[in-house]
């Protein structure tokens, strides 16, 4: 405890600090640390998983959701939605279709950028829409073409996270999935805050340990999952395993 201190008392203006925690325990000896400096007047902004959130607020060992349950009790097809491009993601993405045959609908980046927003993303929430009327979906948007110098790479971002917003909350109207996967991490803020309108919800616990907050949302009369998948974490296979809990396959 005393090391730890020791580094985060050096920590001023802005200078990031790095910590590797291997377990929870570790994590607690850490929150002691941040707490003490705390309450010296030091203040500290943190960017972190979700296993740091629960040994911040004190909440002891994860809880792993019951993901079968839940994805039952939400009765229709799923929507994985997927604004993450690493390829890690694609991977994962690419596996999770092939175990479960799950239908491929494709937001192109050049359309949206390319003056046929409005259109392109009516086409696109309608065949996932018909989709969902028989099996679960994903729903990625693709690479943003090279060359805009007219646009800004957040310019680029955010006309692209637009339109996916716009596309999940037009299919959410047309046909509610019974449990959405976002992909992403500012792709699953991104959906919370603007398609679905949650600002605060109920997290139930991990979809692993130490991955994938699961949370209740509710809307439409019923309650259903949304989980938080950021693009870059897990093994090749997680998103399958994930998918398989999800519509009982696993």
């Amino acid at each position: 405890m005393a090391a730890v201190r020791a580094v985060l008392e050096q920590a001023s203006a802005a200078r990031p600090v790095v910590v590797n925690a291997t377990g929870y325990a570790q994590l607690a000896v850490l929150v002691d640390v941040l707490e003490e400096l705390e309450a010296e007047g030091r203040r500290f902004i943190c960017r972190t998983g979700p296993s740091f959130v629960r040994a911040r607020a004190r909440l002891g060992p994860p809880a792993l959701a019951d993901l079968q349950g839940m994805g039952a009790a939400g009765g229709d097809r799923g929507l994985v939605a997927v604004g993450s491009l690493t390829s890690l993601t694609r991977t994962q993405v690419a596996r999770a279709c092939e175990a479960h045959g799950l239908a491929e609908v494709e937001l192109s980046a050049s359309r949206v950028l390319g003056g046929e927003a409005a259109a392109h993303i009516e086409s696109v929430t309608a065949e996932v829409a018909d989709e969902l009327a028989n099996r679960d979906v994903v729903l990625q948007t693709s690479a943003a073409p090279a060359g805009r110098a007219d646009l800004s790479s957040l310019q680029v971002s955010r006309a692209i996270s637009d339109a996916l917003v716009a596309a999940v909350r037009r299919i959410s109207e047309l046909r509610p999935p019974g449990w959405v996967v976002a992909k992403g991490g500012i792709t699953s803020h991104d959906l919370l805050a603007r398609a679905f309108d949650v600002g605060v919800t109920t997290v139930v616990g991990q979809a692993r340990p130490g991955l994938v907050p699961v949370l209740e949302i509710r809307s439409g009369g019923r309650p259903w999952p949304f989980l938080i998948f950021p693009g870059n974490v897990g093994s090749p296979d997680v998103l399958a395993d994930i998918v398989g809990d999800l519509v009982g396959r696993s």
